[in-house]
């Protein structure tokens, strides 16, 4: 009966945050105040960025030091960090950290009334926790105590998520996590990208969508974390949209991957390439464009309006047609406009020029209702996008009402309205005739959407939202239906990422992971209809077409069996049936949350945890000579007492060495030392002051650096 009750208020706390849209904000608070102003805006210190290409996702690791610097609060000690964040909904967060005494903290899931219950608990009694939930399908919220920012500065954090991959036919790519970064009230003066890239990804680079630049990483030689990929972003580097972009591994427009040990495969399959199909039909477009400049946090109206010519440059091609409102009292060109460069240069230029033209306040059903017009004077067939940031039309009544008017005004023939909802600050809540809480325009958006056919688009960037939009807009063109099978066996327990059943994009890629029996070769059956025409394809994939996928496989299969679950009634078995996953596979839902504790609660420093943000300890090879260093350790792992043997050095040349912890931070110095006439050399730590995990030993010379990895047992 308790396990019934806890269910049931979980499901309370839920049903009224479902619906919230993501909203990004990092604020820091004294919990002992009480009263308006207690809450103020924190500072990110220190940021890296770790990505690591899975297939369809790309590993994503955030590390985050965050203080009270900048705010009143900065002299202060027992302060509480928060910090809200969005994501796209397919996206999977599966590990939280916190750092403790320099010592690395694994959050455990829990369910998450317990998880909260202990939580408050402890910011009582002013100890060390962290706390990780999942509010709504796009939205997050992190919460940390105690900051004590005045004796001990920053904390630190990382929030390791897979981000699913936007595909193209020669490219696969991710948004970076920017918005979370400019949440900082101090600005950020450097943050390092680090990717880790293997076969097929290649050529790592960064796209920035407000100016259509690529910039290639850098190589790095490390011998501790390996090569990689690097490149130093700037504050001014932190625009809207900003992208890793790697080469996409398509043969023919199918990319297939699958692990026989976890029996699990994922694909992307672009349907226009694999079915050779003609290429995209022409589109008709009406873009609104509405702007409350109280509404958004860290995207100006500037940077709005160029992430729109981008994507329409990106997006749209010469065969398109477009118009564009920016104004209450007629749109930009009294007729359709082809959509080539030249053009959409062209109509942008006025606005981009004086972004005055767009008011700062909300009249969007005022310009819905020209773009309706436009529509049906000039060609039906048309669809209207709708950029907006407001909230006005929070409250259910006055939401009805435009609704109302709106479809009247469309009449029989419907015209699709899609909406592109950008705002992430400063939200009104109405309430439902439910009684739950509404935030912002959400009710009346997605209830405008869903009576014309279009799409509400809320997580991630705009730039991420507008890209998916266009993506979509030849959707009903067709109806596709895949079947995936195996030689000798079947599959089963599949999921399409995006939710898609069978109406599929024909120009976007269909995105399936799912579990199998049997072996390759991989069927993927390809029916439907196109254009009026039946088809019906079989793609075969042998092993030498299907790259292999580690473990990760099952946090993306887990997340999105939890994604479909928590979709579906909010029932107790249902609920159970989200919460057995989540803890099962370690992937955070809306009824779990990841609880870091300090150890004497509970919480265990992470032994095999490797922090990939420091780089005290990176290290190039300068000379071929340093291949010949030959580094041991007996034993390995130790408890106490390890023994250390060099050889291959030269004899005569000092050498310096020294113990790193896993943070890059040195715990010991070796007193400077020759090697003998056979260039050995025999050193002894005695690690008896030092907690368990990891350590590097490293040894430089005049020619270079060589590094050993450590483990201290317990």
């Amino acid at each position: 009966m308790k396990m019934l009750s806890t269910f049931c208020l979980i499901a309370m706390l839920i049903l009224c945050r479902q619906i919230a849209p993501a909203q990004t904000a990092l604020s820091v608070n004294n919990p002992n105040w009480w009263g308006w102003g207690n809450q103020e805006q924190a500072t990110i210190d220190d940021a890296t960025i770790v990505v690591r290409p899975r297939g369809l996702y790309m590993e994503v690791g955030l590390y985050l030091e965050l203080s009270a610097n900048g705010s009143s609060l900065e002299s202060y000690d027992q302060l509480e960090l928060t910090l809200d964040f969005g994501l796209p909904a397919d996206a999977i967060i599966h590990d939280s950290w916190l750092w403790i005494d320099d010592q690395i903290i694994k959050a455990d899931l829990l369910d998450r009334w317990t998880a909260s219950g202990i939580y408050e608990e402890i910011v009582d009694r002013a100890q060390d926790p962290s706390i990780l939930y999942q509010l709504s399908p796009t939205q997050y919220q992190l919460r940390i105590f105690p900051l004590n920012n005045l004796s001990q500065g920053s904390r630190k954090v990382k929030i390791t998520y897979l981000m699913p991959v936007d595909w193209s036919a020669s490219t696969a790519q991710i948004e970076l996590p920017v918005e979370i970064l400019r949440s900082s009230v101090l600005e950020l003066s450097t943050v390092d990208l680090r990717v880790w890239t293997e076969a097929p990804w290649g050529s790592p680079r960064v796209y920035t969508p407000l100016t259509g630049q690529t910039t290639a990483l850098d190589w790095v030689d490390d011998n501790i974390w390996g090569g990689h990929q690097y490149a130093e972003l700037t504050w001014d580097d932190l625009k809207p949209g900003l992208s890793l972009v790697v080469d996409a591994p398509f043969e023919n427009g199918v990319f297939v991957s699958h692990s026989e040990t976890e029996q699990m495969y994922q694909f992307a399959v672009l349907p226009r390439q694999a079915l050779n199909l003609e290429g995209p039909t022409s589109r008709k477009v009406v873009f609104v464009l509405n702007y409350d400049s109280y509404k958004t946090n860290n995207l100006t109206k500037e940077e709005m309006l160029q992430t729109l010519r981008q994507s329409m440059l990106d997006m749209l091609n010469p065969s398109d047609s477009f118009n564009l409102i920016y104004q209450s009292t007629l749109p930009a060109n009294n007729a359709w406009l082809p959509a080539d460069e030249q053009t959409i240069n062209s109509v942008m230029a006025p606005v981009l020029d004086n972004p005055n033209l767009l008011t700062n306040y909300d009249v969007l059903v005022t310009r819905l209702n020209l773009a309706i017009d436009f529509i049906q004077l000039h060609d039906q067939g048309g669809e209207i996008i709708a950029l907006s940031n407001s909230d006005s039309y929070a409250d259910t009544w006055s939401a009805n009402n435009y609704i109302d008017q709106l479809l009247e005004n469309i009449g029989a023939d419907i015209i699709p309205i899609h909406i592109v909802d950008y705002q992430n600050f400063n939200y009104v809540i109405g309430w439902s005739i439910w009684n739950q809480n509404i935030v912002g325009n959400t009710y009346f958006y997605d209830n405008l959407t869903r009576l014309t056919g279009g799409l509400y688009e809320r997580g991630g960037s705009i730039f991420y939202k507008l890209r998916h939009i266009l993506e979509y807009l030849d959707a009903f063109e067709g109806i596709l239906e895949t079947y995936t099978t195996f030689d000798n066996g079947f599959t089963y327990q599949r999921y399409n990422l995006g939710g898609i059943v069978d109406e599929v994009p024909f120009g976007a890629p269909l995105r399936q992971v799912g579990k199998y029996q049997g072996q390759l070769p991989m069927q993927i059956h390809l029916t439907g209809e196109y254009n009026g025409a039946f088809f019906g394809e079989t793609i075969t994939v042998d092993a030498g077409q299907s790259y292999p996928v580690d473990t990760l496989i099952r946090e993306m299969w887990a997340g999105n069996s939890i994604h479909v679950l928590q979709g579906q009634t909010a029932s107790n078995v249902n609920i159970a049936a989200v919460i057995d996953r989540s803890l099962e596979e370690r992937v955070l839902s809306i009824y779990t949350a990841f609880l870091c504790l300090e150890p004497n609660l509970g919480g265990e420093p992470c032994l095999e945890c490797i922090d990939e943000s420091d780089d005290v300890i990176l290290v190039e090879s300068t000379e071929s000579e340093e291949l010949d260093i030959i580094l041991k350790a007996s034993p390995n792992p130790f408890v106490d007492l390890v023994t250390l043997t060099l050889s291959g050095l030269r004899y005569g040349e000092t050498y310096r060495m020294a113990i790193y912890n896993a943070q890059g931070h040195i715990v010991h110095i070796f007193a400077e030392a020759n090697p003998n006439g056979l260039g050995e050399l025999t050193l002894e730590w005695d690690s008896s002051d030092h907690p368990a995990g990891l350590y590097f030993f490293a040894i430089e010379g005049q020619n270079g650096r060589a590094v050993m990895k450590l483990v201290k047992q317990p």
